[in-house]
């Protein structure tokens, strides 16, 4: 199969499943209106931690935000959000199942997969996080660059503003990366500190956010 026919294929099954969460987007869950009121509240001149709870998830209710500021105050703003994240999650999955195997029908199958786990729209970042974090990853294990590194700490960060765990989860996926290629050495310590430089700065903002509202101290 060619390169072109294998694109076209990924493209129309990402705009199938874009297609598809459109349509469960129809029919919203309790848990699917958290950040969409979060994001009111946001609009509205509210910050977070000061005026409302935080618990993670400002990147949900930011781009929440966003939406309603483009499409209005309506379901609209969030299932258009919700599309494009399954759409662009969806064609990254195969075209990096694609690239990795060889295998169109590999990609094909993997990409189905991801429609078919059926996560509810407001779980959206369970996708796309660590759909570009396995990108990076492989990226940095094929060519082990310290621009491809800092690339992965600063995903670190964007997955610290969805939640905090999946920041975690893609900083221990970036040192396993690191230890596959390089074996533990002087090396993997120098990479992770500077991917680990690049995390905090990214994360600072919410810090001094945090500094300024409530005070960095632990609640009793």
């Amino acid at each position: 199969m060619t390169s072109r026919s294998s694109q076209t294929i990924g493209v129309t099954l990402a705009a199938l499943a874009g297609i598809h969460q459109m349509v469960i987007a129809s029919l919203p869950l309790n848990d699917d209106f958290v950040h969409r009121t979060l994001a009111m509240q946001l609009l509205a001149g509210e910050l977070p931690m000061r005026d409302f709870l935080d618990v993670g998830g400002m990147l949900s209710y930011g781009i929440a935000a966003g939406a309603q500021l483009l499409f209005g105050h309506r379901l609209l703003s969030e299932a258009v959000v919700l599309t494009v994240m399954m759409a662009f999650s969806t064609f990254l999955v195969f075209a990096l199942v694609r690239d990795l195997t060889g295998s169109t029908t590999a990609a094909a199958l993997s990409a189905v997969l991801l429609v078919v786990a059926g996560l509810r729209g407001y779980a959206y970042p369970k996708m796309v996080v660590y759909a570009v974090a396995a990108a990076l990853w492989w990226s940095y294990v094929r060519e082990p660059t310290r621009g491809k590194m800092l690339a992965l700490g600063a995903w670190v960060a964007v997955a610290f503003y969805w939640r905090p765990d999946h920041a975690v989860y893609v900083a221990i996926g970036a040192a396993l990366a690191a230890g596959a290629v390089h074996g533990l050495n002087w090396l993997v310590a120098i990479r992770l500190g500077q991917a680990a430089a690049v995390s905090l700065v990214g994360i600072a903002p919410v810090l001094v956010l945090a500094a300024g509202t409530i005070g960095l101290r632990c609640a009793r």
